[in-house]
């Protein structure tokens, strides 16, 4: 099988040679791996074990508490909280504080549209779209009964 078939009769032979090969290894038992079987590779390195969760803690305490959620503020490396630094208060108290707030941008904030209308644009805001309309079954005059 090692030369190349160039005639008709080597391409037979060549081919009856590979079938002679493949029948030998069906009747030796030799089969293929199954979808659902493991197949053959390294045991030391995907595991051995049948089981998806070997290896895993499969159960969990119901009273224990992780201690790894909570910071321990002494092996902090900064130690405690500094203060933050402020005004003095002779400073913070100098600063004139008034009653309503003062909005420093709010001559540059653009208008809304409702702003920009000159009084005739307004008043159709207060127009009546259509008039009030009589109820027939208001007054119990047609009464089912």
């Amino acid at each position: 099988m090692a030369k190349i078939a160039k005639t008709h009769e080597d391409i037979e032979a060549q081919i009856l040679e590979i079938q002679g090969m493949k029948a030998a290894l069906v009747e030796e038992g030799e089969q293929g791996v199954g979808l659902d079987s493991t197949g053959y590779y390294d045991q030391e390195i995907y595991g051995g074990s049948d089981s998806r969760f070997a290896g895993y803690v499969t159960s969990i305490a119901a009273n224990e508490q992780e201690d790894d959620d909570e910071e321990d503020s002494s092996t902090s490396l900064l130690g405690q909280k500094k203060p933050g630094y402020h005004a003095p208060v002779a400073i913070l108290n100098a600063i004139p504080q008034s009653d309503e707030q003062y909005d420093p941008f709010a001559e540059h904030r653009p208008q809304k549209i409702a702003d920009r209308e000159d009084e005739y644009k307004r008043r159709r805001q207060q127009m009546i779209i259509s008039p009030e309309r009589h109820d027939p079954f208001a007054d119990g005059f047609f009464s089912a009964g």
